[in-house]
């Protein structure tokens, strides 16, 4: 890995160790994927306007997380439950955070877990260009049995692509200062089931 190809006297391929500081190893570093302190890390970033701050691109990048950065296809077919929960749990980890996902059908298979997840934006490229469409006739979409607050969820649809005989597109228990905008569902047993303790206001936009 990481070696340029080479021909020796004979003319037979060989690896090539790049020397330290030349081209070919700044491109072998800056096409790194791997190492944290290498690839976008390398490459700075500095936005237009008076007062500016530069830093590096990866900075910039890691402002927000793609469920694709953790797999997710968004063909309708191959089961992107796991990487969309990896980016959920990547944003728990982290405290607070904006999961974006990309234009595509993403399929399902069970509930996506937000529990102990607050501080969370979720969001689509909109209502027509993603969908998580579940393969389950009784999980839910979302779920969530604990207390989370300010959470948002915009521009994306839900939908199923089997005939629903139980669960619901958001279960979430507790809900505190939500908002639901510009969200389709289609196709569910039951579509938005919340549980808002007193004195607690929840907004919400809905497109059903």
């Amino acid at each position: 890995a990481n070696n340029l190809l080479g021909f020796d006297a004979s003319g037979n391929p060989v690896a090539v160790v790049p020397a330290s500081g030349s081209a070919a190893d700044v491109l072998v570093q800056l096409a790194n994927n791997t190492d944290p302190a290498k690839g976008s890390a390398l490459v700075g970033y500095l936005p237009s306007g008076t007062g500016a701050a530069g830093r590096t691109v990866q900075s910039k990048l890691r402002e927000s997380v793609s469920v694709k950065d953790f797999g997710a296809v968004g063909d309708g077919v191959t089961d992107d439950t796991p990487s969309i929960q990896a980016a959920i749990n990547a944003v728990k980890a982290a405290g607070k955070g904006a999961i974006y996902i990309p234009p595509g059908t993403y399929l399902i298979s069970s509930a996506l877990i937000l529990t102990g997840v607050s501080n969370m934006l979720i969001y689509g490229a909109g209502n027509d260009s993603t969908i998580i469409q579940t393969n389950s006739a009784t999980a839910d979409v979302f779920y969530d049995a604990g207390i989370s607050y300010w959470r948002t969820f915009k521009d994306f649809s839900i939908a199923s692509s089997v005939t629903k005989t139980a669960g619901n597109s958001f279960n979430l228990t507790n809900e505190r200062r939500a908002l639901f905008d510009r969200i389709r569902i289609t196709g569910h047993f039951n579509q938005l089931v919340l549980f808002a303790r007193r004195r607690r206001c929840i907004s919400k936009q809905y497109l059903g």
